[in-house]
C-alpha cells in the first residue's frame, strides 16, 4: 500500500511541476528551489532551536548545582556564626578517622551525628573546590543527622550517623538522576534506589553526590552541566570513570564511603587512578534497583553497584552492611546471603593465581612490579601464589564483551543525544557511530594498522548482531566462555587471583579514548561475573618512568603503548592498584586477599 501510495506522490509532485511549467517556464525550478531551501533552512532552524534548549537546560542544571553547594557554604558560615568557631583541629580528627573508628565513636556518643556531618560537609566542598567531584549536596542530611542523634543507644543502626557519599547516578528522591543528558533534566526521582533506602535503614547519612561522564560508558568523568573532575593527585589527570567524582571525592579526603557502579570497570578504574579501595561484586549480590537505566535492557553483561572507601577497614565496614538479607527483603531477586566473618577472619593457607599483563595490552612497569609486591606479601602470609593466564581474554573482550554492551549499534545513546551538547568524552564514538558501516569497517582496519587492539576493538562493533538468534549464540558463546575459565580456573584449584587494576596509571585528561584497550583488565571480570575488589599497592617512581621508555622492558607494538610511553612523563606518585578476583558470591574471600596483602605493605 505503501508503495502505492508512494508512487501516486511522485505523480502528484510531476503534475505540479508540469503545471507550474505550462504558466512560465522555470516558475517550477523556482518553487520547488525554494520549497527545498525553506524546508532546509526550518529543519536547521528546529535543529539549532532544540540544541540551543539542551545546552540552555545544560547551562542551568550546572548553574543549579554549583549554587546548591554554595547555598550549603554560606548556610555552614551562618551556623558557625550563630553557634561559634569551629573546632577545626576536632574536624581535622574527624575526618582523618576511618569508618569503622568514626562508627565506635557515633556509637558511643563521643561525636554527635551532626557535627560528623558537619566536618565532612566542609571537607568535601573544600576538595570540590580543586576537584569538581560533586554534583550537589543532599540538603535533607541534616534533619537525617538532628534525628539521628536524637535515637538512644538501643535505637541506632550499624552504621549510625557514617556520612555516605553516592555516585550522582543512583536515585535519591526529589533529584534528577540524568546522566549528562538535557532530556532527562527535571526529572527528579520519586524514590530512593534500593541500596541508598538501605543505607538510611543503617543510620547511615547520604550527604552529597558525585560527578560522572556523560552516557557513563567511558573512564573519563565529564559532562555538558557539570565539568569535568580532576584526579587528587595530580588534577590534570583524570580521575577515572563512570563512579570518577566518587573516586576524586574518597582520594581527596572529602569522604570515607561511597557508592558506585560497575559495568566494565567503572568502580575499580576510579579506584586505580585515585589510590581508593573498591568492590565490584557479583550480580545479584547488592540490588541494582534505581540506578540511571541506560541500557537496562541489554542483560548479557549486566552491571552492579558496589563499595567503594578511603582505606580497607572501611571498605569491609561498608561491605559488611551492604551484604546482608536486608537487601533481599527489598529486593526478593538478590541472594540472601549475609556477610560471612568467618570466611574474612580464616588464617589457612591459599591458592592464588597471579597474571601481570594480557595479550594485546603491555602493561606498564610499575602495574607489573605492583602485582609481584602483592605476590610477594601473600606468600609472606604463607599462600601458595603460581602463574595463571586467563584464556583467550582479549578476544572474548571484543568478541564478547564489545559486541554485548555495544549490541544496540550506540542507538540509545544516540537517541538520547540527539540535538544535545555532547561532551568531549564522547564525541568521537558519538560521531563514528554515524558513519556509515562500510566507512567505520575501513577505519576499523586503518586504526589497525597503528593500533592493532583498537582496530580490533572496533572491527567487532561493526559485527553487532543483527537478529534475534544472532542474540541468543552470543549468549551461548559467553556462556561458553564462563565454563572455559572455569575450567581453567579449577584446573589449577584456585582460590583467587591477583592481577593489574589497569595496565598503567592516571592518564592526562581528554587522552581516555587512547587507551580504550587496556579495559580487558576489567571488563572480564563484568564477562564472567567474579567478584572483585582493587586496592592501592605502590605508585609510579622515576625508575618506573625510566624503565616504560625501555623497548625490552615495555614492549610497543603500536599507539596505545606509545601514548603511554609519552604520558608517562610526569606521572611520578600517581598510584597503581592490584585487582583480586574471587568465585561468584565468594566476596568475602576477595576482602580477605586484599586485607592480607594492604596490612603486610603497610608494615
Amino acid at each position: 500500500m505503501w508503495m502505492h501510495m508512494h508512487g501516486h506522490g511522485h505523480q502528484l509532485v510531476g503534475r505540479v511541476y508540469d503545471y507550474l511549467e505550462n504558466i512560465q517556464p522555470g516558475l517550477a525550478r523556482k518553487v520547488f528551489g525554494g520549497v527545498v531551501t525553506t524546508s532546509a533552512v526550518f529543519y536547521l532552524a528546529v535543529r539549532g532551536c532544540r540544541y540551543y534548549r539542551s545546552w540552555q537546560v545544560g547551562k542551568e542544571r550546572g548553574q543549579s548545582a554549583r549554587d546548591a553547594c554554595q547555598t550549603l557554604r554560606d548556610y555552614l558560615a551562618e551556623k558557625e556564626q550563630e553557634e561559634g568557631p569551629v573546632n577545626r583541629e576536632k574536624e581535622a580528627m574527624i575526618v582523618s578517622l576511618d569508618a569503622k573508628q568514626l562508627k565506635e565513636k557515633l556509637w558511643r556518643g563521643e561525636l554527635k551525628v551532626l557535627e560528623v556531618l558537619r566536618a565532612y560537609q566542609r571537607k568535601a566542598l573544600e576538595v570540590n573546590d580543586e576537584l569538581n567531584c560533586i554534583t550537589e549536596p543532599i540538603f535533607e542530611a541534616e534533619a537525617m543527622a538532628v534525628d539521628l542523634d536524637l535515637l538512644k543507644p538501643n535505637q541506632r543502626g550499624p552504621l549510625h550517623g557514617v556520612p555516605v557519599s553516592l555516585k550522582d547516578t543512583l536515585n535519591v528522591e526529589g533529584y534528577d538522576n540524568h546522566a549528562g543528558f538535557a532530556v532527562l533534566v527535571d526529572k527528579p526521582a520519586e524514590k530512593d534506589a534500593d541500596i541508598v533506602q538501605l543505607l538510611k535503614g543503617l543510620g547511615a547519612v547520604p550527604f552529597v553526590r558525585t560527578n560522572f561522564p556523560q552516557g557513563l560508558m567511558t573512564f573519563a568523568c565529564s559532562n555538558p552541566m557539570y565539568g569535568r573532575t580532576g584526579n587528587p593527585h595530580d588534577t590534570s589527570r583524570t580521575p577515572g570513570g563512570s563512579s570518577g567524582g566518587e573516586g576524586a571525592l574518597l582520594g581527596g579526603g572529602g569522604s570515607v564511603i561511597g557508592i558506585g557502579s560497575d559495568i566494565g570497570g567503572s568502580i575499580r578504574i576510579p579506584c586505580q587512578f585515585c589510590g581508593v579501595y573498591g568492590l565490584k561484586p557479583t550480580v545479584d549480590r547488592i540490588g541494582n534497583k534505581g540506578h540511571t537505566p541506560l541500557a537496562s535492557g541489554q542483560m548479557l553483561v549486566r552491571f552492579c553497584m558496589g563499595p567503594m572507601a578511603r582505606d580497607m577497614d572501611s571498605l569491609i565496614v561498608l561491605s559488611q552492611e551492604l551484604f546482608t538479607p536486608r537487601m533481599h527483603r527489598l529486593d526478593p531477586a538478590v541472594a540472601p546471603l549475609p556477610f560471612r566473618d568467618e570466611v574474612l577472619e580464616e588464617t589457612g593457607p591459599l591458592r592464588i593465581g597471579f597474571y601481570t599483563a594480557i595479550e594485546g595490552s603491555s602493561s606498564h612497569p610499575a602495574c607489573v612490579r605492583a602485582v609481584m609486591e602483592a605476590k610477594a606479601a601473600l606468600e609472606r602470609k604463607g599462600h601458595k601464589v603460581v602463574q595463571f593466564t586467563p584464556p583467550r581474554a582479549f578476544d572474548t573482550f571484543c568478541e564478547l564483551y564489545m559486541r554485548a554492551c555495544f549490541g544496540d549499534g550506540d542507538e540509545e545513546n544516540q537517541r538520547m543525544l540527539k540535538d544535545d551538547v555532547l561532551d568531549v568524552c564522547v564525541r568521537f564514538s558519538h560521531y563514528l557511530q554515524k558513519l556509515p558501516l562500510y566507512l567505520r569497517r575501513i577505519l576499523s582496519k586503518v586504526i589497525g594498522v597503528m593500533d592493532p587492539p583498537l582496530g580490533r576493538m572496533g572491527n567487532a562493533v561493526c559485527r553487532l548482531p543483527r537478529r534475534i538468534i544472532d542474540w541468543w549464540h552470543l549468549q551461548d558463546q559467553i556462556q561458553a566462555y564462563k565454563q572455559e575459565f572455569l575450567d581453567a580456573w579449577r584446573n589449577q584449584k584456585l582460590d583467587a587471583v591477583i592481577c593489574p587494576g589497569l595496565p598503567y596509571p592516571a592518564v592526562t585528561a581528554g587522552f581516555e579514548d587512547h587507551v580504550l584497550s587496556g579495559a580487558v583488565y576489567t571488563t572480564l571480570y563484568n564477562l564472567v561475573n567474579y567478584p572483585v575488589g582493587i586496592l592501592p599497592v605502590t605508585t609510579i617512581t622515576q625508575q618506573d618512568i625510566q624503565r616504560v621508555k625501555d623497548p625490552s622492558v615495555y614492549p610497543r607494538s603500536g599507539a596505545f603503548e606509545k601514548f603511554i610511553v609519552k604520558d608517562s612523563e610526569g606521572s611520578e606518585g600517581m598510584p597503581v592498584a592490584v585487582q583480586c578476583v574471587a568465585l561468584p558470591f565468594q566476596e568475602e574471600v576477595v576482602l580477605r586477599v586484599m586485607k592480607e596483602i594492604d596490612s603486610t605493605i603497610r608494615q
